[in-house]
C-alpha cells in the first residue's frame, strides 16, 4: 500500500465507495429503463427487422416460464386436476367412427345433443362450429341411420329422421327456442385473391333463424378467430376482438 493511501482518513475511503456505488446503482438504472423503453417501442410499434427478430425469443422464454411454474407446482404439491366444469363433446374423426357416420350430419342429432347436455345440467352449451346457411340435407333425402348411430338417437327422433333441409333446420330451432343457453361461433376469415393479390375479409355468422331463436342477442355469438405467434402456437387469448369493435357479432371472443 502507497504512502498516499495509507495518508487518506477511513472516512475519505467509505465516501469515495459510497460514491462509486451510487454511480453504478444509477447507470444500471439508466441501461435497464432504456432497454425497456427500445423494448416497448419495438414491440408496440412492430418495427421492421427489430420485431420479428425478438419474438422468436419472447416467445422460446413464455415457453420455459410455463415449464418452470409445471415444475415448481409439482415440486411444491399444487398441481390441480383438470377442471370437471368444462365437458368436450368433438366432432372429428373417431366421433363419426364411433357412430358410423361421416358429417356433415343432420341438425336433428345436434338439437338431440342440445337436449341431452340441457338434461344433464349443463348451464352453458356452446357450439365451436358454424352453422352458416340452411342445411345440408337435399329435400327428402335420406340420411343413413346406421346401427351404432340408432344408439345416440331417442326413439322419436329415430322415426322423423328422413326429412327436408327445412324440417332439419326447424329442430334445431325449436330446441333454441326452448334452451337460452346457448352460445354460437362466428368466424373472420382472411381471403387473397390469386388473380390480383388483393385480401379480403369474410365475416361468417350463423343461420339468422338460429340467431333469432335465441332472441337476436349479440351476446350468444362468440368470434372463434385466434392469433398464433409465429412458431404457430397459440399463447395467448383476446379478451375483446378490439378489431371488430362496431360489429357485435364478432367483437366478444368465443371463450
Amino acid at each position: 500500500m502507497s504512502g498516499s493511501e495509507q495518508s487518506l482518513p477511513p472516512t475519505v475511503k467509505l465516501a469515495g465507495i459510497g460514491a462509486w456505488t451510487k454511480s453504478l446503482a444509477a447507470r444500471a438504472m439508466v441501461i435497464c429503463l432504456t432497454t425497456a423503453l427500445l423494448t416497448s417501442v419495438v414491440m408496440i410499434f412492430r418495427l421492421p427487422v427489430l420485431f420479428p427478430l425478438l419474438q422468436e425469443p419472447e416467445a422460446m422464454l413464455q415457453d420455459q416460464f410455463f415449464v418452470w411454474r409445471g415444475a415448481a407446482r409439482d415440486v411444491l404439491g399444487l398441481r390441480k386436476a383438470a377442471s370437471a366444469d368444462v365437458v368436450l363433446v368433438t366432432v372429428d374423426d373417431e366421433s363419426a367412427r364411433r357412430m358410423g357416420a361421416y358429417p356433415p350430419w343432420p341438425r336433428k342429432l345436434y338439437a338431440a345433443l342440445t337436449r341431452t347436455l340441457s338434461d344433464a345440467g349443463a348451464d352453458v352449451i356452446a357450439f365451436d362450429m358454424i352453422f352458416d346457411g340452411p342445411s345440408p340435407m337435399i329435400k327428402a333425402a335420406d340420411f343413413p341411420v346406421t346401427p351404432r348411430l340408432k344408439n345416440f338417437l331417442r326413439s322419436q327422433l329415430d322415426s322423423t329422421w328422413s326429412a327436408c333441409a327445412e324440417a332439419d333446420d326447424q329442430s334445431l330451432i325449436d330446441e333454441f327456442k326452448t334452451r337460452k343457453n346457448i352460445v354460437l361461433a362466428t368466424n373472420v376469415e382472411l381471403s387473397l385473391s390469386l388473380f390480383n393479390g388483393k385480401s379480403k375479409l369474410l365475416f361468417h355468422t350463423p343461420y339468422q333463424p338460429f340467431i333469432s331463436a335465441l332472441g337476436g342477442d349479440a351476446s350468444c355469438l362468440g368470434n372463434v378467430v385466434v392469433e398464433p405467434d409465429v412458431d404457430g402456437i397459440v399463447r395467448r387469448g383476446n379478451l375483446i376482438s378490439s378489431n371488430f369493435p362496431h360489429v357485435g357479432s364478432f367483437y366478444c371472443p368465443f371463450a
